[in-house]
């Protein structure tokens, strides 16, 4: 196992693409986006600012900080895997979830990249995407299949300690067409992809931690 490491190590890094965001100050941030608030979690010893339209509360069990965006309009559900596809009543066209893993760079590799079969052994590596967020850097990983499902985001800040961010885009724009978007634009307080996009980047940019 300590022969393979150094090895797979080295395949995620020479797999890794690039994907820099600018860095932009806190003050920027605020005025990115009308409406901002500030989220603090002293259970996560974290901040961040997101736009008010959005609600942010923390489970009571887990300690995960959620973050969505939901309006009301009816539609077939893609995901639904069943050929009769379930009809939901909602859109959820931003969700994410924060949490903070007690893991190691190395455990956090074996966890997330490694890839195993059944029988616990190692297949290969992962697909991982490098991301930088004003002070935040690290990887993404797609944990979904067909456009449904988390990306998932890991920051290392301390020697055991990683921030985890779960993004969920929302299903219902994965393959839509010109047409069928400006239908839903329509919509009162719809964030397409390319909002939903910006208030994310603008949640993890201004995201301090270590608070007490």
């Amino acid at each position: 196992m300590k022969k393979i490491i150094p090895t797979l190590w080295l395949t995620m890094i020479s797999s890794i693409s690039v994907l820099a965001l600018q860095h932009r100050t806190v003050e920027q941030e605020k005025a990115a986006l009308p409406g901002f608030k500030t989220y603090l979690s002293k259970n996560l010893g974290i901040e961040f600012n997101y736009p008010k339209i959005l609600k942010v509360w923390e489970e009571k069990k887990s300690g995960i900080v959620v973050i969505e965006h939901r309006i009301s309009f009816e539609y077939q559900d893609p995901c639904n895997g069943s050929v009769l596809r379930s009809r939901s009543k909602k859109i959820l066209d931003f969700y994410s979830q924060i949490s903070i893993l007690h893991l190691t760079p190395t455990e956090v590799f074996r966890q997330e990249v490694m890839e195993k079969n059944e029988a616990g052994l190692i297949t290969g590596v992962r697909n991982s995407v490098r991301v930088t967020y004003g002070e935040l850097d690290g990887f993404r990983v797609y944990n979904g299949e067909h456009g449904c499902g988390p990306f998932s985001y890991f920051f290392q800040l301390a020697p055991q300690k990683v921030l985890k961010v779960d993004r969920w885009p929302s299903p219902e724009f994965a393959e839509i067409s010109v047409e069928e978007k400006q239908i839903f634009s329509r919509l009162r307080q719809i964030l397409l992809p390319e909002n939903e996009e910006h208030i994310f980047r603008e949640i993890l940019t201004s995201l301090k931690w270590g608070i007490q």
